[in-house]
Formats: structure tokens, C-alpha cells, sequence
């Protein structure tokens, strides 16, 4: 147990490290993720109806809006949510997280537990996220940047007891912070065309 008290007491001092919510950090970070585990998961979709499920190919190839809007939306968040709480238990980061030095930690300091890093995913996906549905998830979005704003924390985290730390950013760092953005911004753009441009 001391060396317990002992590491979290290290960790509550290391240097370069805060605990300020930073929301657009977050939002960024997530839409990174979420672009790049629904390419994988679209992409599996794809091979998995062209050899298991040959009906399903035009779903996978040019699927209909509503199908988009209400099966592969919801059930890229739902895959990107297991895949991220995967990589906050392994790694207490994930590659937008990372790109905007962002960590997830439990309140020991330590890496979040498989079981308590799904778990926080399966309020933040419908609390967070609505399971992506337009305009509801808008709403939920912004009553998630409120709660930041005014309690320094969200429901999905308060409820496992996580705490999301944040590099200081200063000097060069700032440019980074742009590259993540500007990766933030094309995912989502690209992401829109996608959705667009097969109707």
C-alpha cells in the first residue's frame, strides 16, 4: 500500500501536467479516433458482407441514408468506444489523445482498468455521443462542454472515477496543437463527404 500512496503522490506532482478539462482538446482527440476506427471498421464491414454476407454488399458499397444514419453511424461509435476504452487500459492514451497530449487515468493515477474503461465508454457513448445521431447528438455534445465548463469534469468520467490529464502546452507545442486540429478537421470534413457522396 505505501508504494501505492507513493506513486500516486509522484504522480500528483509531475511536472508539465494538469488537470484543466481542455474540451476542444477532447472533441478533437475523439474525432480523430472515431475517424480512424470506423475506417477500420467500415473496411471490415466491407470484406466481412463481400464473403459472409453477399446480400449485404450494396449496404457496405452504397448504403441508403437512413441505413447510414441508423446502423453504420451508430455501430462505427459503438466499435471506435470498445477499441478506445481498449487503448486507455493498455496504454492510458489513444492516437488522438496522444496527438493532442491528452491522457485518461484512474484516480490512483494509474492506467484505467479494462472493466472501468468500458464501462466509461458505455455512459459516454450515449451521453456523450447520442450513438451519433443527428441533431440529439448535438445536444448531448453541448451538455457535455456545460458540465466541463462548470464542473471540471463529465458524467462518464465522474461515474468510474477517472480524471483526463493534460500536457502544458507552450512554445513549439502550440504548433502541434494546430496539426492535431487541422487532422481533427479534415477527419471530420472527410468524413461528412463520405457520408454525402455515396447518396
Amino acid at each position: 500500500m505505501a508504494t501505492v500512496v507513493a506513486d500516486t503522490e509522484e504522480f500528483e506532482v509531475r511536472e508539465g501536467w494538469e488537470f484543466e478539462p481542455h474540451p476542444w482538446r477532447r472533441y478533437g482527440a475523439r474525432i480523430i479516433d472515431i475517424s480512424l476506427f470506423s475506417f477500420v471498421f467500415f473496411f471490415a464491414f466491407g470484406l466481412l458482407s463481400a464473403a459472409l454476407f453477399p446480400a449485404l454488399l450494396p449496404y457496405a458499397l452504397q448504403p441508403p441514408l437512413w441505413f447510414t444514419i441508423l446502423v453504420e453511424i451508430p455501430l462505427s461509435i459503438v466499435t471506435s468506444s470498445i477499441c478506445i476504452a481498449f487503448c486507455h487500459a493498455f496504454w492510458g492514451s489513444t492516437l488522438g489523445k496522444w496527438i493532442f497530449r491528452l491522457r485518461i487515468e484512474a484516480a490512483d493515477g494509474r492506467r484505467l482498468s479494462l472493466g472501468a474503461a468500458l464501462l466509461r465508454e458505455c455512459y459516454l457513448v450515449p451521453l456523450g455521443y447520442a450513438f451519433g445521431l443527428p441533431l440529439l447528438s448535438l445536444l448531448t455534445l453541448a451538455m457535455g462542454y456545460n458540465d466541463l465548463e462548470n464542473d471540471g469534469e463529465t458524467r462518464w468520467d465522474r461515474a468510474v472515477g477517472a480524471r483526463p490529464v493534460a500536457r502544458i502546452i507552450s512554445g513549439i507545442g502550440y504548433a502541434w496543437l494546430v496539426v492535431g486540429a487541422a487532422l481533427a478537421i479534415g477527419a471530420k470534413v472527410l468524413g461528412m463527404i463520405g457520408i454525402m457522396g455515396g447518396h
